[in-house]
């Protein structure tokens, strides 16, 4: 199934706001990984099997390859983030075996090119939708948004001592939009209908009688990727962690 999201321009906040919150959650996400050592790269990340250097390339190469979309865009070719599945995960294991500083400069520099990147978008690239993976087609407009939740949910992962309590409410409110809108009618879910207090309300998963979950923004985002529960009520669903899945 392939997702095409030529709806969803309404989602998320206005482009210059989020490339700010991209900028911002990168250095706070810099600010953190710059104290760590070997010893601390190679301790275990909150993503089973992965180390925090894991997550260090994971990021790294997510950026290059969202410029990577972007400039054969300009040039009017057509690119995924990766060519398959394993060259990802291959990039990842070859990039989470470098030294400390490698892994910082990578993710600096990277993230530094790609900011460039959306603060320089060409116009005619933000009226195309881009095929980032086999089954997930979005507005370019939402670019800087995916990216932002890459970096929230990833910083998060790092177990560093950050989570979405540190987060301002706007940007949690996107990327749930983000990420529920991503699953709207994906048969491999289950039907949920989302309800927050926020106001967001929207129906996931496969179509049928769809099961309504209700709670805050952080509470809704952390359980429907696959990071956190929201009840130690077995009748509640948020007390069954949702499987994680993978935007990028």
């Amino acid at each position: 199934m392939t997702f095409s999201a030529s709806g969803l321009f309404q989602i998320g906040g206005p482009y210059e706001q989020v490339c700010r919150s991209v900028l911002d959650t990168t250095i706070s996400l810099l600010g953190s990984t710059i104290r760590f050592d070997e010893n601390d790269w190679s301790a275990p990340s909150a993503i089973p099997g992965w180390s925090r250097a894991h997550i260090a390339a994971h990021l790294a190469a997510n950026a290059n390859a969202i410029r990577n979309i972007v400039a054969a865009s300009v040039a009017g070719r057509e690119v995924m983030l990766y060519e398959s599945p394993q060259a990802k995960s291959i990039a990842i294991e070859l990039g989470s075996t470098r030294d400390p500083l490698s892994l910082q400069i990578d993710l600096d520099t990277s993230a530094s090119q790609l900011a460039s990147i959306f603060h320089d978008m060409p116009y005619n690239v933000l009226d195309k939708e881009l095929q980032l993976t086999q089954r997930l087609r979005l507005p370019a407009p939402l670019l800087p948004l995916v990216r932002l939740s890459e970096i929230i949910l990833h910083r998060w992962d790092l177990r560093a001592g950050h989570d979405l309590t540190d987060v301002d409410d706007e940007p949690v409110l996107w990327c749930l939009e983000l990420r529920a809108n991503i699953l709207v009618g994906d048969p491999n879910y289950p039907a949920f209908r989302l309800v927050t207090p926020e106001g967001l309300d929207i129906t996931i998963g496969r179509v049928g009688n769809p099961e309504t979950v209700r709670g805050d923004i952080r509470t809704l985002l952390g359980w429907l990727t696959g990071r956190s529960t929201g009840s130690n009520d077995p009748n509640n669903p948020l007390s069954r962690p949702l499987r994680p899945y993978s935007v990028l």
